[in-house]
């Protein structure tokens, strides 16, 4: 029988897909004063909830090897969305203070971001890189391992 979308079984199953974002690793982070950061990543995959990593305590190099699963359905429309999609990744220090930054208010935590093209994707093909973390100044701050 046809399902509701006027596609077989078989050609159903073919669409149903899972992304997986694993984050392995982040790099060359600068300690923050006298101290090193206690990091962690965020990240938000096309409108699904927002994702965090782990906190690592007191690392300027932490190991992650944090993986989550998104099911997506694939058709025509979202392969050429994702072909132009970036993926944003956003780097905390879970103990940054006013005193690390000599600022207050929310974005004193924030460490750096960067961007991750998904266009491999669309064709097929897995995205492993390590992409520079820049912070709001443009500085690059370290790199991330996905």
């Amino acid at each position: 029988t046809a399902l509701s979308n006027g596609l077989g079984p078989r050609e159903e199953a073919r669409l149903s897909n899972e992304l997986c974002v694993t984050i392995k690793s982040v790099n060359n982070l600068s300690k923050r004063g006298r101290r090193s950061p206690s990091p962690y990543v965020h990240y938000q995959l096309l409108g699904f909830q927002d994702t965090f990593t782990d906190v690592v305590s007191s690392s300027t190099d932490p190991t992650f090897n944090h993986t989550f699963s998104f099911p997506i359905v694939t058709d025509p429309k979202l392969l050429r969305f994702i072909a132009k999609c970036k993926l944003g990744f956003t780097v905390f220090d879970d103990n940054s203070s006013e005193e690390d930054t000599g600022s207050e208010g929310a974005a004193h935590d924030v460490i750096g971001d960067c961007k991750l093209s998904l266009a491999s994707l669309a064709v097929g093909s897995d995205v492993v890189e390590t992409v520079r973390i820049y912070d709001a100044h443009k500085q690059e701050v370290g790199t991330l391992t996905v």
